[in-house]
């Protein structure tokens, strides 16, 4: 930790941890941990610098993937309270602390779930060909631009399936038809109890439940 920091910061860093640690990591999360100030924050306030803490997590993508041997809700619903930061200024009682968490999702399992999702996604196109929809594989994928995909930030542990293509795609095929085949292959991979992120024909992305 840097000089330019006061005691207090620093005391005040060392305590949001024990709280951190007492909430929600203690035994069941790795992370790291950093210091920095700005006095954008709270400009109007009396005490113009914020004092921020961000919490990085390396967080276990097969533990939230529900297609995963590994899956673990009790584990998700962990990361979920890490988000709850205010939690943390409450009991300490510090109006200008920020305290940010941050899930770093190791990039190997990431890439291994978007080759799944892309296994999917060839499994919904040709099935939609086989139900006799007048449209190619060529089109689906570079006309329409229809994918589903894994939707997986680093401020949400939750991970929620994507659906996408442009607002030509819903003009040769009918939207309920579409979900009711998406929503079937879904459920063989255990999506069937994930919300998804549906911009199919490019509407307003909004969360359903399957």
């Amino acid at each position: 930790m840097e000089n330019e920091y006061t005691d207090e910061q620093k005391i005040l860093y060392e305590t949001v941890e024990k709280v951190f640690e007492a909430l929600y990591a203690k035994g069941r999360l790795e992370y790291k941990k950093y210091i920095t100030h700005n006095d954008a924050f709270f400009a109007l306030r009396p005490n113009k610098r914020a004092t921020i803490v961000t919490f990085e997590i390396d967080a276990d993508i097969d533990k939230v993937n529900p297609m995963s041997e590994s899956y673990d809700p009790k584990y998700v619903e962990t990361l979920k309270k890490t988000n709850n930061t205010d939690d943390i200024k409450k009991y300490l009682g510090q109006p200008n602390l920020v305290v940010d968490v941050v899930y770093e999702w190791n990039n190997e399992q990431l890439t291994k779930l978007q080759e799944t999702f892309r296994k999917i996604t060839e499994e919904i196109v040709q099935t939609f060909i086989s139900n006799g929809e007048d449209v190619t594989e060529d089109e689906l994928y570079n006309k329409f631009n229809f994918k589903v995909y894994p939707d997986i930030t680093d401020h949400d542990p939750d991970m929620v399936t994507g659906l996408y293509s442009n607002e030509n795609l819903c003009e040769v095929m009918e939207f309920d038809e579409m979900m009711d085949v998406i929503y079937k292959i879904l459920k063989k991979y255990n999506l069937g109890k994930l919300q998804f992120n549906n911009r199919l024909c490019d509407t307003i992305g909004e969360l359903y439940q399957m």
